[in-house]
């Protein structure tokens, strides 16, 4: 019997590991979205504006921080937010935020009227400012073998998937970093294009996925507002 309940619980475990990894994907943006193709320009606007504010306080504590995830993706291929999107990512480096003064940031940022809290548990910190918000991404070269990985509790916990999907070669970020127009401005990104997503994506980089009933020129005219 408890032979039986060891196999159900390993059974139990392998298909929460594999649905973790396969949710990974630029597919997940439309699981989240539920299908949505565009936001409104309220809502673009209002998120456009919390990564500006965002991207001054960051700079104002000289923190390294670039377009990551989803929003990478955006100043890839529409030089803005992908238009179904509801958020932001930043990855930063949590070497430059140890050195910090953490009220003083805090401060910074309330002065926006942004509310900054962190979590402990995924490694990264939350931005928000009225409906809208961004996620920090903390990576940090934890063994100096030229390797950025996610910080948090989840990271050690699913260390499968955070191995495979949030982590890539530390000279992606070395400074200083290039820019790339996104939401009218330029804003840092990792070197070398595209690189860094086949390590965030490396099942599906080189593939667009649009949400069901979307049509990309649509898309593309609705980023310009």
């Amino acid at each position: 019997m408890r032979t039986k309940y060891k196999k159900l619980l390993l059974i139990v475990v392998l298909a929460m590991v594999y649905f973790l990894i396969s949710i990974n994907t630029e597919g997940f943006y439309m699981i989240r979205t539920k299908g949505r193709c565009n936001n409104t320009m309220a809502e673009m606007k209002e998120l456009r504006e919390l990564i500006l504010d965002t991207h001054y306080t960051l700079n104002l504590f000289k923190v390294t921080h670039f377009l990551a995830y989803g929003s990478l993706w955006g100043a890839l291929r529409y030089n803005d937010i992908i238009p179904w999107d509801y958020d932001f990512d930043f990855g930063i480096v949590q070497e430059d935020i140890q050195s910090l003064d953490a009220d003083k940031m805090i401060d910074a940022f309330i002065k926006k009227d942004i509310k900054l809290e962190y979590s402990a548990y995924g490694g990264f910190y939350k931005v928000r400012r009225h409906n809208v918000s961004g996620d920090l991404m903390v990576f940090s070269e934890y063994y100096q073998d030229g390797i950025m990985r996610r910080t948090g509790f989840e990271s050690w916990i699913f260390f499968i998937q955070y191995r495979w999907y949030h982590q890539f070669p530390s000279y992606l970020i070395k400074k200083p970093l290039p820019l790339h127009q996104f939401i009218g401005k330029d804003l840092p990104v990792p070197r070398d294009g595209i690189e860094i997503q086949k390590h965030f994506y490396p099942n599906n980089w080189w593939k667009e996925t649009i949400p069901e009933g979307c049509n990309r020129k649509s898309l593309v005219a609705q980023t310009v507002q």
